[in-house]
């Protein structure tokens, strides 16, 4: 929610704006692992500074809102923001300030086409603007942005964020987060839980011209010269788990596994017995690396939200799924892959890493209900595995989510 509606305590980096990055509705209605790689996009953008008040009176037609009307705590939930910036936008439409709240509740609700229309139309209003606080422009600006992004609409994405990735102003950071600068230059000094805003455009890259290597219906193998590297990029994600991300790392967590699900979602197994089987004998090591690389992304999530301010708790738990959830379907969509009757055992048992390093990463997350319904689901799945080794690993999964 914009931070000119200041409804968060006063401080230098209190939140301007909290939108949900949320993926492509049409990605959403296909089955398997773009669905849920895309799922763990409803991430949050956080954007960080201050979005001020109005600067000047100028035109007396245009009426702002009133500091007695200023929302003076978060919505209740879902239903109330909506609720709530329906009413700014009906009595201050003028306002930008006003459809940029509108924006974020819709964002709250994957209602992209009708966020971008509002923000659109703060945008429009050019006369109001120039009343207000600059950094209301660039939070307009920012967030358009990224609701294109999030409708694969990269061009104009990119266009939209340009201005902001020439400026020296906190919003360049915001859109650098999700690989919208890009002609950024090589990172300085790493700090420990952000992002290289640079690799995310190498990602975005990498992940586009993968996608542009399917041909007639034939999508790319890792063993192909041109595309080993390619997925590495996209697919490596020792970035995310090495170390714990910052929560303002959100968006970029966001919009890899938006990218992650756009590569993977071309291995989707399908429905019909004898093409799952077809599918998993030509890309059993795609298919693993799109699991592993859920797993780590999903982790990563939790592990940013783990310990949430307090003004950031109620928009974490409207979110569906939220990071705890994501977790579960990560695990869950891995042990009924490995489940299956067409995977190799070898191929079962490469998966035991990343899913003992997720245990060990979310175990002290997670609810206690929550890890005894993934340590049940991992147990019963062992109790099924005929090779040992297997069984012994999958157990061992399961340990790492005892009571914490």
């Amino acid at each position: 929610m914009p931070d000119a509606l200041q409804w968060m305590p006063p401080a230098s980096t209190r939140p301007v704006a909290v939108s949900r990055l949320v993926p492509d509705r049409r990605l959403l209605l296909r089955p398997g692992w773009r669905a849920l790689l895309t799922g763990l996009c409803v991430a949050v953008v956080l954007t960080f500074g201050w979005a001020g008040g109005a600067i000047a009176q100028g035109d007396p037609s245009i009426t702002l809102i009133p500091e007695s009307e200023v929302p003076r705590g978060p919505p209740r939930d879902t239903e109330d923001a909506l609720a709530r910036s329906a009413e700014l936008v009906r009595k201050y439409p003028r306002d930008p300030r006003a459809r940029l709240d509108r924006a974020a509740a819709l964002l709250i609700t994957t209602d992209l086409i009708g966020a971008e229309r509002e923000l659109r139309a703060g945008l429009a209003e050019e006369k109001t603007l120039a009343r207000l606080n600059p950094a209301v422009s660039s939070m307009l600006r920012a967030t358009l942005a990224k609701t294109l992004l999030l409708q694969s609409r990269q061009d104009e994405a990119t266009a939209m964020a340009r201005p902001l990735c020439d400026s020296e102003t906190r919003f360049r950071i915001e859109v650098a987060k999700v690989g919208l600068c890009p002609d950024l230059g090589p990172a300085g000094r790493h700090v420990p839980g952000e992002l290289d805003p640079v690799r995310l455009v190498a990602v975005a890259k990498a992940a586009s011209e993968l996608k542009a290597l399917a041909r007639d219906g034939r999508s790319p193998h890792m063993s192909d010269p041109a595309a080993g590297a390619l997925f590495d990029a996209v697919l490596d994600v020792g970035d995310l788990t090495r170390e714990t991300p910052l929560i303002t790392q959100m968006a970029g967590i966001g919009r890899w596994s938006i990218l992650i699900g756009e590569v993977c979602g071309m291995y989707d197994l399908p429905t019909a017995p004898q093409e799952a089987r077809e599918r998993m004998r030509s890309y059993a090591p795609e298919i693993g690396r799109c699991l592993d690389a859920l797993l780590g992304a999903s982790g990563a999530g939790l592990a940013a939200t783990a310990d949430p301010p307090a003004w950031f708790r109620g928009m974490l738990e409207a979110l569906k799924p939220n990071p705890h959830q994501m977790v579960i379907q990560a695990v869950q969509i891995t042990l009924a892959t490995m489940s299956r009757p067409e995977p190799a055992d070898a191929w079962r048992r490469a998966r035991l890493p990343a899913l003992a390093a997720l245990a060990e990463r979310a175990g002290p997350l997670l609810t206690a209900d929550e890890r005894r319904r993934v340590a049940a689901s991992v147990l019963s799945v062992s109790r099924a595995a005929r090779d040992a080794a297997l069984r012994t690993g999958l157990m061992g999964v399961a340990s790492r989510l005892g009571d914490k």
